[in-house]
């Protein structure tokens, strides 16, 4: 297939004052190979040297910049971008302080995609530490690559597979369809991913996308514990978004998936107190939890909890 002829995939770039890792964001997409490639920066009204940066690309012709009039917040920016922005057939969402490591992630993506007719594919990433510049990889799949039935919405709990929102290529319309990007909680993205996979055709690709980094503009740095708490409501909203495309028998099942769920958040949160030292945060949130959510918390507490902590 010509270049020509390839669909047309979106690299969407949102960024909020990412000045310093933005030119290494832009500069992986368009190293990319993959011969049809549109990348859409949406500036979320940044106070750094964005609109300067963003100057040595204004005549570049497969490079759009948006800035918006006033902040609208992450997921906000997400959603404009996605639904009024981008055009591509396929979209990646590349954070301004992420950047992509492997050229060729989506020429193969796309084409693992194309013959196997499936929705979204995702692969692997990097973490990128900050402080010490070390590259990390954090993933542990398996060594194939493999496409994934409907089952797989159980086995992402059971297996502990992870989908890098970084890695993830996905059709647009089916994403504008399911409301990609709505839940108002800080795990959007993965309420959004997870909603797809349910009923839709996927695949795993093995190979790493890009890099994630961890900066102090980075949300995942700036959670709060009543926004951890918030996010608890993810498997409920998960399980809300797809049970009217639920048979009978799924929609038993879904009850189990989302205890199960919610059990392994609680435990993510509680380890990831205790290896920061946060004891009083560690103890709060425990008890808020076990209040809110006392079956999910009792259930899965002592077995998943000390296998994070002690690992």
């Amino acid at each position: 297939m010509s270049d020509k002829n390839l669909p047309l995939v979106s690299i969407m770039i949102p960024c909020y004052n990412q000045a310093p890792y933005l030119v290494e964001a832009v500069e992986s997409a368009l190293q990319q190979s993959y011969g049809n490639i549109e990348i859409i920066i949406s500036d979320d009204h940044s106070q750094d040297d964005t609109p300067l940066l963003i100057q040595q690309w204004r005549d570049h012709l497969h490079i759009k910049y948006f800035r918006n009039s006033t902040n609208l917040g992450r997921l906000d920016n997400y959603r404009q971008t996605l639904r009024e922005r981008v055009s591509g057939q396929f979209v990646l969402n590349l954070d301004g302080d992420d950047k992509l490591l492997n050229k060729n992630y989506i020429r193969n993506a796309m084409d693992f995609m194309l013959k196997n007719d499936l929705k979204l594919v995702f692969g692997r990433r990097k973490n990128l530490a900050s402080i010490d510049n070390q590259n990390l990889d954090t993933t542990s799949e398996p060594a194939t690559s493999y496409v994934l039935g409907k089952d797989f919405f159980n086995k992402y709990l059971s297996e502990s597979i992870a989908i890098p929102h970084l890695s993830t290529l996905y059709e647009r319309k089916a994403a504008i369809e399911l409301s990609f990007y709505e839940a108002d909680i800080i795990s959007s993205d993965r309420h959004s991913i997870l909603n797809m996979i349910f009923d839709q055709r996927c695949g795993y690709l093995n190979e790493i996308a890009g890099g994630w980094r961890e900066t102090g503009q980075n949300i995942s740095r700036q959670i709060s514990l009543s926004k951890r708490l918030e996010n608890l409501q993810l498997p409920a909203l998960v399980v809300a978004s797809v049970k009217s495309r639920a048979t009978n028998a799924r929609i038993k099942d879904l009850n189990g998936w989302r205890k199960k769920y919610e059990g392994k958040l609680i435990c993510n949160y509680l380890a990831l107190y205790f290896l920061r030292k946060k004891y009083a945060s560690l103890m709060m949130f425990f008890f808020i939890a076990l209040l809110k959510y006392p079956i999910s918390t009792s259930l899965f507490f002592p077995k998943e909890a000390l296998k994070k902590i002690t690992s």
